[in-house]
């Protein structure tokens, strides 16, 4: 997204109405306001004034009586520009970046405020997705989600934002979009468009590459929570999966558990402060106050076990084996290969792990650590995974590995391919 772009967005969002959590959460009457628009290819079918108010006066006639309010006006392309082309496919759901190009030669763009108590925020989403998707095939016109900063194709908009409702009841994933960006060296996750239904946006920070996964489940199923009523006790509140009520977001949730999963976890909330880029909205850092460890990522990694389970297994090797020897001697070789891709900065679904020895009861534990720095003579990172013999070297502590102790390395990349592992190939072969 361009700079002028982000401005205009926050700009909108301060004038609608201010930043808020739960606000004072008994007053219902409390209003929001969040905002649609409709870009055009690159100009639309039908006068989508006409069209609105035609809607309004037939299948949304209801609207108003049911407290919802919505305000149309044209803006000036200028000044409510589309996401550039070098940011497009993050920015648009099933669209091309030569269907951007169109839509970037429009003049005007008709973007309309819809209003609501907080008590009838589900009930407004509902309607305000189902009459923009209407309002969408009657013009032509692309729907874009100021909250979110999404652009959609409108069979995206109906398939996503409309099909996904049960009932009142929104799946959180279709209705709010997620960010994961390195911050500095590990991930910072956090939602964006929460505001539209009166609710604080959630954060995890410092979190390991390899985790950026389980993090955004967790944040998922919290929204879910969130969305659907449940509120917390003095900040704190239990996650359950299994008392999420949409069925979706709830089969989703359980689904596929590793060893030891318990489907619950305690989690407290912390208001934190907006960095550049995030939503105009009150944010809560998610803690996890009964997870005993010693730093914020252990602790996050503590809770994604309990709610999703963990595997690992240890292989056992003998020493002094020859092939092991040439295979680490490889690895160690394209290793120091990648220093410039490491300084260059990693994506967030891009990780440089390498394997080295701890010290234990029985003599040496090989474990994973994902680098997150290069120094001149070791490497930083967390480890990704949990020691079967020492509890102080728990997943997510973090380590510095001096160049001599590394042993083997994978570098997963961006394209889902992968490099390096080879004492991992030479002992998968030896167990065949």
């Amino acid at each position: 997204m361009t700079a002028p772009m982000y401005r205009l967005l926050c700009a909108l969002l301060v004038i609608l109405g201010s930043s808020t959590g739960f606000g004072d959460a008994a007053n219902a009457t409390d209003s929001v306001s969040f905002n649609f628009a409709l870009y055009f290819t690159p100009e639309p079918t039908k006068d989508p004034e006409r069209e609105l108010t035609a809607l309004l006066d037939g299948a949304y006639r209801g609207m108003k009586e049911a407290g919802i309010t919505m305000s149309p006006r044209w803006e000036e392309i200028a000044h409510y520009a589309p996401p550039s082309p070098d940011s497009f496919l993050h920015f648009a759901r099933d669209l091309s970046i030569d269907q951007g190009a169109v839509i970037a030669r429009s003049k005007r763009v008709f973007a309309l405020t819809f209003s609501a108590p907080r008590s009838r925020l589900l009930v407004a989403n509902r309607h305000a997705c189902l009459l923009l998707a209407d309002l969408a095939d009657a013009t032509g016109g692309i729907p874009w989600d100021d909250e979110c900063r999404l652009l959609y194709s409108r069979r995206a908009w109906r398939s996503s934002r409309v099909d996904t409702w049960q009932g009142d009841n929104a799946d959180v994933r279709a209705q709010v979009s997620m960010h994961a960006y390195r911050n500095p060296d590990l991930v910072r996750v956090i939602t964006l468009g929460m505001r539209k239904f009166g609710l604080p946006d959630l954060v995890i920070t410092d979190v390991p590459a390899s985790s950026t996964r389980s993090a955004g489940n967790l944040i998922n199923a919290c929204a879910q929570r969130l969305l659907e009523g449940v509120r917390p006790d003095k900040s704190r509140m239990e996650l359950t999966l299994s008392e999420i009520k949409h069925s979706a977001m709830r089969t989703s949730a359980l689904a596929n558990p590793l060893d030891g999963a318990t489907g619950k976890v305690e989690l407290a909330f912390k208001e934190i402060n907006r960095d550049e880029g995030d939503p105009a909205n009150t944010l809560w850092l998610l803690e996890f106050p009964e997870v005993k460890a010693d730093t914020y990522t252990e602790r996050q990694m503590g809770a994604f076990s309990a709610l999703y389970g963990s595997t690992d297994e240890i292989v056992q090797a003998r020493t002094g084996d020859e092939e092991m020897r040439k295979a680490s001697e490889r690895a160690r070789k394209a290793f120091f290969a990648k220093e410039a891709i490491l300084r260059r900065g990693l994506e967030p679904n891009e990780r440089l792990i390498v394997k080295a020895p701890f010290a234990v009861e029985i003599g040496n534990e090989y474990m994973w650590v994902e680098v997150t720095g290069w120094q001149k003579a070791a490497v930083e990172g967390v480890l990704t995974n949990d020691s079967y013999y020492d509890k102080t070297l728990r997943y997510g502590k973090r380590v510095t590995i001096p160049f001599e102790k590394i042993y083997d390395y994978i570098h997963y990349k961006s394209d889902g391919t992968e490099e390096g592992n080879e004492t991992g190939k030479v002992l998968a072969r030896k167990e065949q």
